[in-house]
């Protein structure tokens, strides 16, 4: 009877310290709810930031587009003012070739005047010297 005493009493005490361990595990589980709670808050955070970055991302995509529009607008502008320069260019070149064939023109014209003009003074020379020889030939001995 007595053993029965003891083990009744040892039973209880552990049931007593079952309890103990159950509350223990209960407080345990309790904050284990807590953290995924608080788990689970995290993630909807982090869900919001992606579709926050998404958004932005999707923003700076359109922004880019814009900026390939206005590029792709300044190198047909570019492409625009280069053939304009390239035709001034040929044309600048074809004035200069036209110039230049006016001085060749010039330079045999000068040539052409240059003679004309020794004989026509030739001609007046015998003209005049033929009319007063004795004065140019006085002139020319005096020099």
């Amino acid at each position: 009877m007595q053993q029965g005493n003891e083990n009744m009493q040892q039973g209880n005490a552990d049931i007593q310290q079952g309890n103990a361990d159950m509350q223990r595990g209960n407080e345990n589980m309790q904050h284990g709810n807590e953290n995924m709670q608080q788990g689970n808050e995290n993630i909807q955070q982090g869900n919001a930031d992606i579709q926050q970055d998404n958004e932005n991302m999707q923003q700076g995509n359109a922004d880019m587009q814009g900026v390939m529009k206005i590029c792709s607008r300044v190198m047909q502008i570019c492409s625009g003012v280069m053939k304009i320069y390239s035709r001034v260019m040929q044309i600048c070149c074809g004035v200069m070739k036209i110039c230049s064939m006016v001085m060749k023109i010039c330079s045999r014209v000068m040539k052409i005047y240059s003679r004309a003009m020794q004989i026509c003074s030739r001609v007046m020379k015998v003209y005049i010297g033929g009319k007063d020889e004795t004065h140019w030939a006085n002139k020319d001995t005096h020099h």
